[in-house]
């Protein structure tokens, strides 16, 4: 495996961050039948040519080590490697609304239930429906991303 990495930005693909992790020298040179001498640079330089759209931006060589191994706000990743917050945020809520959709679909039921037994829904089960409807409205930039983790439906 090589130790480093390209990373783009493509804006084909709405400016996306890209990564691109080749496959380890040798083993390129195995699979493409190249018998001749190659060094590194070579090689990643034919990545670039060959390899990388040509929609893509800022492209550069960097270490793996430098990008980040938590992929919770991979979406929102910049080229210089740091997080978009906005999009941080955005990917919270998206995340927030998928997982309150089926307890949404219980209390539904629950109300339902409620409504065909008693004639109306308890208050505890509306206070529970508005507290997930609520579940996205604290969610701002003062957050940090840590804390955008740990934010949770339950």
């Amino acid at each position: 495996m090589t130790d480093k990495c390209i990373i783009y930005t493509d804006t084909a693909e709405g400016d996306a961050t890209c990564i691109c992790y080749p496959i380890p020298l040798e083993e390129f040179k195995i699979q493409m039948g190249i018998t001749k001498p190659m060094t590194e640079d070579e090689y990643f330089m034919h990545i670039m040519r060959n390899d990388i759209p040509s929609s893509a931006i800022h492209v550069r060589v960097a270490p793996r080590a430098h990008i980040p191994s938590d992929r919770a706000f991979r979406n929102a990743l910049k080229n210089d490697l740091t997080h978009d917050k906005q999009k941080c945020i955005d990917i919270t809520k998206d995340r927030l609304r998928k997982e309150r959709a089926p307890l949404f679909a219980e209390l539904d039921a629950q109300a339902l239930r409620e409504i065909e037994e008693t004639g109306s829904i308890k208050p505890a089960t509306k206070a529970e429906k508005q507290r997930l409807r609520d579940i996205t409205k604290g969610i701002n930039a003062g957050l940090s991303l840590e804390e955008l983790k740990k934010i949770k439906v339950k």
